[in-house]
């Protein structure tokens, strides 16, 4: 039990940021829901294996197993026998069944390796000949020593002849092929590895998207957009019909940032008409003829509005109720029925 609903509703809307949900779209996917409960419960479900199946991929890749572990048994416990996920996890315990194996033998390799250097240490070191890139000098202790006491020999000068400036030396064979050491303050390589990363764009129809200055890019038939991605990058969308309002977001690599929704623009009703002294009505309220009439849609999915315009007045004007069909940021004039 929570002590406060503040931090009821704090862990409502992290759970909801897990699942792939940002807590700012809350509003959209609800609207989405009470338009087609049964169709949205069957694609949310498919959304959220989606995402917790590509967010423990990311926690395993991020070395946060027990988060990882979390995710994909979310998955099973939706769809227990799904086949990527079970995959995953028995290539989990494979690795750790090797990795018992490899320690196993490597331990039993350290203690051979221990074994062989006791070994050699009680015996007597035999003559062994120096190599210095050319030059080869031979240093024989007599009586036989010990490796303990190597650091008691002293070896003989190279001969002075030995150089590289000898006739007939050949200068290839001596000179050295070692590539050159980096500069003490070179930078070590960085790799960049981008990351598949997905969001959704509604509406989808006329919606295009724009990464970072790049070129319009129109969003595919699904309305659902997969990119390669090696750092976090802005996005911005827009739909060419003038419907909606334009959208701006971030993306991070490897996550899948929901839906972006446009929200639509108000639409417009102007009842005109050409006899004086006409009333207008539109939807029940009172109105003034040639004035413009917003007609909002909020967080509504559907893209269109019926609107009801009623002249009265004038016995030269129909009374009957004219509908009317307006459109996200359209405009539309509405005229009275002369008898």
């Amino acid at each position: 039990r929570f002590p406060a609903i503040g931090e009821m509703v704090t862990a409502l809307e992290k759970y909801l940021e897990e699942s792939g949900i940002a807590a700012d779209k809350v509003a959209g996917e609800l609207g989405r829901y009470f338009a087609s409960p049964a169709s949205y419960e069957h694609a949310l479900e498919e959304r959220l294996i989606d995402h917790l199946t590509r967010s423990g991929q990311t926690l395993l890749v991020e070395g946060n197993r027990a988060a990882a572990l979390d995710a994909f048994d979310r998955v099973l416990t939706m769809d227990a026998d799904n086949t990527k996920v079970l995959a995953i996890l028995d290539g989990i315990n494979r690795r750790v069944r090797f990795k018992a194996g490899a320690a196993a033998v490597l331990l039993v390799g350290m203690l051979v390796a221990g074994a062989y250097g006791i070994h050699r240490r009680s015996q007597v070191a035999a003559p062994e000949a120096v190599s210095t890139f050319g030059v080869t000098v031979v240093a024989i202790a007599d009586p036989p020593v010990r490796l303990g006491q190597l650091d008691e020999i002293t070896l003989p000068p190279p001969d002075a002849d030995a150089g590289g400036d000898e006739p007939g030396l050949d200068a290839a064979a001596s000179a050295d092929t070692r590539p050159p050491p980096l500069p003490i303050d070179a930078a070590p390589a960085v790799v960049v590895v981008a990351k598949r990363t997905r969001f959704q764009v509604f509406p989808r129809a006329n919606s295009e998207y724009r990464l970072e200055g790049g070129t319009w890019i129109q969003v595919p038939g699904d309305g659902v957009v997969d990119i390669e991605l090696a750092a976090p990058t802005a996005v911005h969308i827009r739909n060419k019909s003038s419907c909606c309002q334009d959208v701006t977001g971030k993306l991070e690599p490897g996550a899948d940032a929901g839906v972006f929704t446009l929200a639509f623009l108000p639409g417009a009703v102007i009842p005109v008409c050409a006899e004086a002294g006409v009333r207008v009505e539109i939807n029940g309220r009172p109105w003034d003829v040639g004035e413009r009439y917003d007609v909002v849609f909020g967080n509504s999915v559907d893209a269109t509005r019926s609107v009801k315009v009623v002249f009265s007045g004038s016995d030269k004007v129909d009374p009957a109720p004219v509908t009317s069909t307006v459109e996200p940021g359209g405009s539309k004039e509405v005229e009275c029925v002369v008898k």
